[in-house]
């Protein structure tokens, strides 16, 4: 084991972007503990209890990785574990691990784990912009993969991003079907959509008129909605992010 970080919660606090959405982190007085693993440990070896991974936030070479798990009694230690190998593609695969540390407490606990790349996988973070990095919950086996070139997608709390509302057959976000198509260009992408899956208080939660926007988002890496009335039909052509929506402008 390495470095271990307290991530304590005294209170509310939000994602980066400020965003008051459903996204907040609950009121809670335990200390929760990251701690990252080296590959020859036996990650076996720690108590593995459910959580469930709502959406990844990267910037730079940290992640901020948004959980949800029952508890409020207990401290609840985090570990990252990686195997040490990298595959051909310049990708790697890490797990997330969580231990309640038997707390038999049932409240519903959304919190935001600040992960170090470098630290996880034991080199300098430069040579992570490139790679395709995969988190794997331990606890169900659900993987979220980050995309090097959609992280670089500029985030903010002012409206920079230049975009137009489209239709889609894919009816979740907080606009149903209509999602966000980028005119600037990314790398290796001929077409990103940025899915709105929350909002700040600054932006209405009422349907955007057709036309072009320019507008400020948080990125929402493998963020799913739970609610089974949201259909999907048909993902749109290209790549595409989920996002929160901190500003957006009618160009």
């Amino acid at each position: 084991m390495r470095d271990t970080f307290l991530i304590i919660v005294l209170g509310a606090f939000l994602l980066p972007g400020c965003l008051e959405s459903d996204l907040e982190a609950t009121d809670k007085v335990q200390a929760n503990k990251l701690t990252y693993l080296d590959p020859s440990f036996d990650w076996n070896q720690v108590r593995n209890n459910p959580f469930r991974i709502v959406g990844i936030t990267p910037t730079d070479d940290t992640w901020s990785v948004i959980v949800e798990y029952s508890g409020g009694c207990e401290e609840h230690n985090f570990y990252t574990w990686w195997n040490g190998e990298w595959e051909k593609d310049n990708s790697a695969t890490f797990y997330l691990i969580h231990n309640a540390n038997n707390d038999m407490c049932e409240a519903f606990i959304r919190d935001t784990i600040s992960i170090r790349l470098d630290e996880t996988f034991l080199r300098d973070p430069d040579p992570l912009d490139s790679a395709h990095i995969t988190i794997l919950n331990a606890s169900n086996a659900h993987k979220i993969t980050v995309d090097p070139e959609l992280a670089r997608i500029a985030q903010s709390d002012n409206c920079q991003l230049n975009t137009t509302i489209k239709g889609t057959l894919c009816g979740q976000g907080i606009w149903d079907s209509q999602w966000l198509l980028m005119l600037d260009t990314v790398t290796n992408h001929n077409k990103v959509w940025l899915r709105p899956v929350t909002n700040s208080s600054k932006v209405m939660l009422t349907k955007p008129e057709p036309g072009n926007y320019t507008v400020g988002v948080t990125l929402l890496f493998g963020y799913e909605p739970i609610d089974p009335d949201e259909q999907c039909a048909t993902l749109p052509d290209g790549s595409f992010v989920s996002v929160a929506v901190n500003c957006i402008e009618k160009q």
